[in-house]
């Protein structure tokens, strides 16, 4: 489930006040006190040493969802491949 669902589910209207793709210009903001992020809790050690911050709650149901794109058909670089080894592959052709 998307966070926003997860929002609207338990009926709740935070005020977005940004959206990010670099989740540590996020980390710097909350740290400073301008608001809450939601990040996958693999990051929580990361962020409570690093940045300060602290857990408040773990959203069970909600995931995240991430994109790879290439023009190779088939995955060779083994860090790839080890990362996308135990996703749901979908090939789109144009």
């Amino acid at each position: 489930m998307a966070l926003t669902r997860w929002f609207d589910a338990h009926h709740l209207q935070p005020r977005i006040r940004g959206e990010f793709q670099d989740i540590e210009l996020a980390a710097v903001l909350c740290r400073d006190g301008e608001g809450v992020l939601a990040a996958p809790s693999t990051t929580a050690e990361q962020m409570q040493s690093h940045y300060r911050l602290v857990v408040i709650a773990e959203l069970a149901g909600v995931r995240a969802r991430f994109y790879s794109v290439t023009a190779e058909r088939k995955v060779s670089h083994p860090a790839v491949r080890a990362i996308v080894g135990n996703t749901r592959l979908r090939s789109v052709r144009p």
